[in-house]
C-alpha cells in the first residue's frame, strides 16, 4: 500500500483485504444480464416480424443499434481486466 494513503487514512481494518477482486464475478453477471437482453431483443423481432406481420421501425433499429454498443462495451471492459 502507498505509504502517503498509509499516513493519511491509517491501516485498513482487521479482515479486509485489499487485494481482493470482484472483477470476475461482475464480468459473469454483465456478460449473463447481456445475453438475457438480447434473447429478448430476439423475441422482440420474432413477434414484430412473424406473429404480427409488423414491418420494422425505427425503434426497432435503435433497439439493435443499442444492443450492438452495448456488446462492445463489454467486451471492451472484459478485455481489459
Amino acid at each position: 500500500m502507498d505509504p502517503l494513503i498509509r499516513a493519511i487514512f491509517g491501516e485498513p481494518p482487521v479482515g479486509i483485504n485489499l487485494t481482493e477482486s470482484r472483477v470476475n464475478d461482475n464480468n459473469r453477471v454483465v456478460i449473463t444480464m447481456v445475453c438475457l437482453v438480447a434473447v429478448a431483443v430476439l423475441l422482440r423481432f420474432i413477434a414484430r416480424l412473424f406473429l404480427l406481420r409488423n414491418p420494422l421501425k425505427a425503434d426497432d433499429w435503435l433497439v439493435i443499434g443499442s444492443l450492438v454498443a452495448t456488446a462492445e462495451n463489454v467486451e471492451l471492459i472484459y478485455k481489459v481486466t
